[in-house]
């Protein structure tokens, strides 16, 4: 097993990084990953041995109990999935360009730089919030109504981080639509409804 080993079913992949420790003990960090999106499903864990052989084994062995709990994932291969991984990526941007002005305020860049950064920025805002809008209007009537609900079985667990996230993406992804019929309306209104059942005041 190499420090870097992928292991894969037809879904899924892991992620293995193996370091060796000051201690002479062994260390794995493993992450499961969707091989149409890149998206980690659950939690990356991590499993330490006294040694490389003992690591690998036990590694491998929940490798294979994680992957062989797994069905095939919601929306594979979809455009609909792509579309909000997308607007994560355009999300995570927004929170990333914060730590800019942080440098900008502790004097780690000057103005120049800090401008230059948000040119850089605002340009690719508006480029991949345009391609992701384009790329909802190339969906066809079902995948348009899809793309706007959450399946039910998010909401028996709202609150774990990736049932919110896909919460919280489908809700956002409405403001990227260009039209809306009065069906696509009613779908983001079931949503927002669901939310707010979901996360009472």
């Amino acid at each position: 097993m190499k420090p870097d080993m992928t292991e894969d079913s037809p879904y899924f992949e892991s992620r293995v990084h193996v370091q060796h420790n000051p201690d002479s003990s062994w260390t794995a960090r493993i992450r499961i990953l969707r091989k149409d999106t890149g998206e980690e499903v659950g939690y990356g864990t991590t499993q330490t041995e006294k040694s490389r052989e003992l690591l690998d084994s036990k590694v491998r062995q929940e490798i294979a109990a994680r992957i062989g709990s797994l069905g095939r994932p919601l929306e594979w291969e979809s455009p609909i999935r792509h579309i909000l991984i997308k607007y994560r990526s355009l999300r995570e941007k927004v929170t990333n360009y914060g730590g800019i002005l942080d440098k900008l305020r502790l004097g780690e860049i000057n103005v120049e730089e800090s401008d230059c950064e948000y040119v850089k920025f605002w340009m690719s805002l508006i480029d991949e919030a345009l391609a992701i809008s384009r790329d909802i209007e190339a969906l066809d009537d079902s995948e348009r109504k899809a793309l706007l609900l959450s399946d039910d079985r998010s909401f028996l667990d709202p609150l774990d981080p990736w049932n919110l996230e896909d919460i919280t993406e489908r809700e956002a992804i409405f403001r990227f639509f260009l039209t809306h019929s009065v069906e696509e309306r009613r779908l983001h209104e079931k949503q927002l409804e669901k939310m707010s059942q979901a996360f009472p005041e």
